[in-house]
């Protein structure tokens, strides 16, 4: 291409001022810049940029510049009636400057055009586990140098752990600035435990041979991977898949007397269930007399692993809905039992706390044998439900009270991690996600020897003012478990569930 001279430019301003003075008439030509318009954000480094001119004695050429760089001539379209040329952009704010000039050397005056190169590029994001992430921008061409934020949601049964990648982070929302080459993994963790019963042998049966095949059933979430046996605390053996962990056996030689086999599950993330035992005798004649004469002490899996478990205390038991059911069922109240004869029995039901969950059914039992039971039930619509309870013996796991405790949280609805401290009648929140302190009076009730409520009053959480918070509390080992609440403001009431471990 062809520069300008400085002198010619020099020369033609000279001509334009002698004939100013002699008065003639001097017509500019006219020059505008067509593209890129004022404040265009173009995305590619490489364009051509484009014009018009104008003029009554005919330009000759046209000169533009782009940022400071120097002068260089265009490319001439329709005998200059229109121009181009091709630039390279720098990333941000790009300035082009343009002027014509004619046959007589008249020059237009500068046209200038500010616009900007935006740089793109593309976004990786993996999900590990089961949950969301919102937005999902995995593929998606972001403007580098721009802030943007996603925030990972935790599926049902799953809590989050962290973002790993380019920028790592334990708070569920991950905010960044966008570069080249950024891959980013959302981590979410399995922290729904198995639940195991066993079906044989049962509470208090009396078997008359020594080798036993002991059997149970096991459910996950996600899918039980192994089950433990022992008997009389003689060490942790690998049961048998019969022919899945849905169903496991086990072959144990009994000793004369009394005997106690004990089993758990695990599942492929190494959540434990809870240790069932059940204490039977060998050696004595089986006994038609089926129907326990109370439930006091006994875990009841209702339905298997659709259903819900209950622990029974003395007077007062804890109901824990399973992942999947409906949350808003679980609660804790009191209970009376009435055996009526060998085999049946009667079961009243109080549910006091929460108060959304109030309620009162009569269940009748007809054991098969001491560790199972048909019931049926009748709704307060009238309509009849009917299903199996497998009873066991609870684990004596759940506390008398909290205080001096330490207690961490996930909530696997909205991947929240809390820290609780109890103190006497009062408990310090914080939300190591979002820094949010919440306080308030609370109290604490073991309800069975699994489970209890925590009833919060608090000012404000999480966005809600003046909240009743009903944490029902399951523990599935010393010092560990699942919650549900719910959380009730004027604003609105909202179910929660999680996990938690006490230090």
């Amino acid at each position: 291409m062809r520069n300008v001279s400085i002198l010619g430019a020099v020369l033609a301003a000279s001509m334009l001022t002698q004939a100013a003075s002699l008065g003639a008439t001097v017509t500019r030509p006219t020059l505008t810049i067509t593209y890129p318009t004022a404040n265009l954000s173009v995305t590619n480094a490489d364009i051509r940029v484009s014009g018009k001119t104008k003029d009554t004695a005919g330009v000759t050429n046209v000169v533009y510049q782009l940022n400071g760089a120097g002068w260089t001539n265009a490319f001439p379209t329709n005998g200059w009636a229109t121009w181009t040329a091709n630039v390279t952009l720098m990333p941000g704010t790009n300035i082009l400057q343009a002027y014509a000039v004619d046959s007589a050397g008249t020059t237009s005056l500068t046209s200038t055009v500010k616009f900007s190169y935006v740089v793109m590029a593309p976004l990786v994001v993996h999900v590990n586990g089961v949950g969301t992430v919102t937005p999902n921008d995995n593929g998606k061409w972001l403007k580098i140098g721009t802030q943007y934020s996603m925030t990972a949601k935790a599926g049902l049964g799953f809590g989050f752990v962290n973002w790993t990648g380019t920028v790592s982070s334990s708070k569920s929302t991950l905010s960044f600035v966008m570069a080249s080459n950024l891959t980013f993994t959302a981590n979410f963790k399995d922290v729904t435990p198995p639940v195991l019963v066993i079906r044989s042998p049962t509470v208090h049966q009396s078997v008359s041979a020594a080798a036993l095949t002991v059997t149970g059933k096991a459910s996950d979430n996600v899918g039980v991977t192994q089950v433990f046996y022992q008997l009389n605390g003689t060490g942790w053996n690998l049961a048998t898949p019969n022919p899945g962990w849905s169903n496991w056996t086990a072959e144990v030689t009994l000793s004369q007397g009394p005997n106690v086999v004990q089993a758990y599950a695990l599942d492929a993330a190494g959540n434990p269930s809870k240790t069932n035992s059940v204490s039977f005798t060998y050696g004595a004649s089986a006994s038609g007399d089926l129907a326990p004469s109370s439930l006091s002490g006994l875990l009841a899996a209702v339905d298997g692993a659709t259903g819900f478990t209950l622990g029974f205390g003395a007077s007062t038991f804890s109901q824990s809905m399973l992942p999947g059911a409906d949350e808003s069922k679980s609660g804790v109240g009191t209970y009376t039992y009435t055996k009526l004869s060998a085999t049946t029995a009667l079961l009243t039901v109080n549910t006091i706390s929460p108060p959304a969950a109030a309620s009162t059914s009569v269940v009748h039992l007809t054991f098969t044998n001491p560790n199972e039971a048909d019931y049926s039930t009748t709704h307060h619509n009238g309509t009849p439900q009917t299903g199996t309870v497998l009873f066991s013996q609870a684990p004596d796991l759940a506390p008398t009270t909290l205080a001096g405790d330490t207690v961490d949280l996930v909530d696997s609805t909205s991947g929240d991690r809390d820290t609780t401290v109890f103190a006497s009648s009062s408990l310090t929140n914080t939300n190591q996600t979002t820094g949010e302190v919440s306080t308030g009076p609370y109290t604490f009730k073991q309800y069975s020897p699994v489970g209890g409520l925590i009833t919060v009053h608090f000012a404000s959480i999480s966005g809600y003012k003046d909240v009743v918070a009903y944490y029902i509390t399951t523990f599935s080992a010393s010092g560990a478990g699942t919650w549900i609440a719910d959380f009730v403001a004027p604003q609105g009431d909202q179910i929660h569930v999680g996990t938690f471990t006490l230090r």
